[in-house]
């Protein structure tokens, strides 16, 4: 149990995905940021969390397992966060590893549309561009820009690789029953993430939370830095309607999204320690 103003963030990602800092310098930030815990929640992957747990062994922080898994919605897509589970489930693994060929298959095929419109990007740079990391389209765009294609990341994505954008592939989505699944198997607790983000694309969320929660979601996310206080008044209730958890945190992600603050969002988000100790009441009882 921490202090009662003691203040969290849930939702972050790193280099290990689409992050501009590497785990270790994100945790070193949320130090800085007088957080006491953070949920490191890269893409379709966990790559980042043996670094993670070791800074925050160093830097005195507390780390939440987490993950954020792209799935199928009924528009759009549904971004299942996942909390709390055993980093070493062959279940989540397979499931994460069966995402990663699927984005692998992907970003070829994006840099071949961008050749085809006479920009030469090439696999090798945009791999440099990521290091350790997995290539996504934030590498592909400062490729981009290196090439003089783009004057910025906004613009790289707004013309070419956003889903508006002339280059734009859809990504391999998982089926939402296969996350909750993978995520239940290791032992963790399935989120909805950014809820407001769905009801944007028209999904009225009571009409599929309980076909979810019979797939095993938990909670959803409450506190972000995209809802207004209104949109969390709302959610919250949901949250009580339905009997789930709610959890709560800013997505940062450093120079993609660089009005995003870890642990305040765009300056007015706070998550309270306490979620954590709800969410943790809330895993199920190993036997």
């Amino acid at each position: 149990m921490s202090a009662p103003d003691a203040m969290i963030d849930l939702h972050a990602h790193s280099t290990a995905s689409d992050g501009s800092l590497t785990p270790s310098e994100l945790v070193s930030l949320a130090r800085d940021s007088h957080l006491d815990a953070i949920a490191l929640t890269d893409h379709d992957t966990i790559e980042g969390l043996p670094e993670a747990f070791d800074a925050g062994r160093r830097y005195g922080v507390e780390i939440v397992p987490g993950v954020e898994i792209s799935a199928v919605a009924p528009a759009g897509q549904l971004h299942i966060l996942g909390y709390l589970f055993d980093p070493d489930s062959a279940a989540l693994h397979d499931a994460l590893q069966w995402m990663q060929q699927q984005r692998a298959s992907r970003n070829p095929r994006l840099a071949q549309r961008l050749r085809e419109l006479g920009i030469p990007v090439e696999m090798e740079h945009v791999k440099e561009i990521a290091g350790t990391g997995q290539v996504g389209r934030p590498h592909f765009a400062r490729a981009l820009v290196e090439l003089d294609a783009a004057s910025d990341i906004e613009e790289a994505f707004q013309r070419y690789i956003g889903e508006q954008g002339i280059a734009y592939i859809p990504k391999t989505r998982m089926e939402p029953e296969r996350a909750f699944d993978a995520i239940r198997a290791a032992g963790g607790l399935p989120v909805v993430a950014h809820p407001i983000y769905m009801e944007r694309h028209g999904v009225r969320l009571e009409e599929h939370l309980p076909r979810w929660i019979e797939m095993g979601l938990a909670g959803l996310e409450v506190y972000y830095s995209a809802h207004s206080e209104r949109d969390m008044r709302r959610f919250d209730a949901l949250v009580d309607r339905f009997g789930l958890i709610k959890t709560g945190g800013s997505d940062y992600h450093g120079d993609p999204k660089p009005d995003i603050r870890l642990g305040t969002g765009f300056g007015n988000l706070r998550v309270p320690y306490r979620l954590l100790d709800e969410m943790r009441s809330a895993l199920p009882v190993s036997g």
